[in-house]
């Protein structure tokens, strides 16, 4: 057991599966919601993705590429309470925006 816990270690271990499947059936009031999708940090993108990857070969996820009536927003946190100890940069990154309006006219473009 876990030092002052009165819970078994291997109550930690693994996904935490019960057996079966369980259907979850929504209220008969409820009315369906998409939420639009949060930035994810630059910094974090890498790490979210190996971790989808992982959810979904444990079969914790699955990917569609359909429409659903049902969308929750994807929440990734970040470490809210070091942030007012950093350093801010004296420069702003432009918004994507700037970016596609300073791209008016191009012929090429390159994935570098």
């Amino acid at each position: 057991m876990t030092k002052g816990s009165q819970i078994p270690n291997h109550v930690y271990d693994g996904l935490g599966c019960l057996p079966g499947k369980h259907h979850i059936q929504p209220k008969e009031n409820a009315v369906p919601s998409v939420y639009a999708a949060r930035r994810v940090p630059f910094a974090l993108r890498e790490k979210l993705k190996t971790e989808l990857d992982r959810l979904e070969k444990m079969g914790v996820i699955r990917c569609t590429e359909e429409p659903t009536d049902w969308v929750n927003a994807l929440v990734v946190v970040d470490p809210k309470y070091l942030n007012p100890h950093i350093k801010r940069e004296h420069h702003h990154l432009p918004h994507k925006s700037q970016i596609v309006a300073g791209m008016t006219g191009a012929q090429f473009f390159s994935i570098g």
